[in-house]
């Protein structure tokens, strides 16, 4: 389980800090998918209330309503728990290197050996 007490050990100026990153990083996700709030909240199974609370900064997400959202935005749960001041941030390749194993992980077998024909190619032509 994520480590939850990391949020409330950072100061009040962190917490807020985290909690406008998060409230930022998800209306820019909600953004690149052309979705409501209500879309979100239909996709994660959760009240409206609690996405909007979350983003008005009133409520800090605690860990399942972070993995209802990764889950409903076929994300990494580590990209939200980040998010939400529940995990330390990593840098940005870090980051990507984890969405790409989390989507290569929800593929079937002979898609995954197709993937890995196309990332050797890639690597190998430089």
């Amino acid at each position: 389980m994520p480590p939850v007490h990391l949020f409330q050990q950072l100061g009040e100026d962190k917490r807020k800090l985290a909690l406008q990153t998060l409230r930022a990083w998800v209306e820019g996700e909600l953004k690149k998918r052309d979705w409501s709030l209500s879309d979100l909240a239909k996709k994660a199974n959760l009240h409206p209330g609690t996405i909007s609370n979350i983003l008005t900064k009133t409520r800090k997400p605690g860990p399942d309503v972070c993995l209802a959202i990764a889950d409903a935005l076929n994300l990494p749960e580590e990209t939200v728990f980040r998010y939400a001041g529940l995990l330390r941030h990593k840098p940005e390749a870090d980051s990507e290197a984890e969405e790409m194993l989390h989507l290569f992980q929800q593929l079937g077998e002979d898609k995954r050996k197709l993937a890995l024909i196309m990332l050797r190619a890639w690597v190998e032509r430089g």
